[in-house]
């Protein structure tokens, strides 16, 4: 019995990691072309446009990797002796939290560009990467 709730658990957390990795990844497309927009009607230094468009491809393709090994692994047939079960998982752990915190620290440092005052820039960074912290801590033993 064990064993079917570890496996469900397993398929539930690779489930959501792959919704997380979908989501950001949208979200990741949709800034890039947000700030583009406002770049065209507003533009600001172009040595910030680069980094910022970089940073949040590097998000979406950190995403999509995550969300195609969710996929291919799924089809793998299981090994009957793994010698790591949970390395797999901590692995997808990492490209999500990664890829999320990439897009967080992008788009608090968007809303400097747009002169959202610090206070709030700050809180939705802090909210946002005590989140991760708390996902990290959950998928620790």
């Amino acid at each position: 019995m064990p064993d079917t709730e570890d496996r469900n658990w397993r398929q539930e957390f690779r489930d959501r990691s792959f919704e997380v990795q979908k989501h950001v990844a949208t979200l990741s497309t949709a800034a890039s072309l947000l700030i583009l927009a406002v770049y065209r009607e507003r533009p600001f230094e172009l040595n910030l446009l680069a980094p910022t468009l970089l940073l949040l491809a590097i998000s979406a393709l950190i995403s999509i990797h995550g969300m195609t090994a969710i996929a291919l692994y799924a089809r793998r047939p299981l090994r009957p002796t793994d010698p790591d079960p949970d390395s797999f998982d901590r692995y997808i752990s990492r490209l999500t939290i990664s890829a999320s915190n990439i897009l967080t620290a992008v788009v608090v440092f968007a809303l400097f560009l747009f002169d959202v005052p610090f206070w709030i820039a700050l809180r939705i960074l802090g909210g946002a990467f005590s989140g991760a912290a708390g996902a990290k801590a959950a998928e620790t033993p």
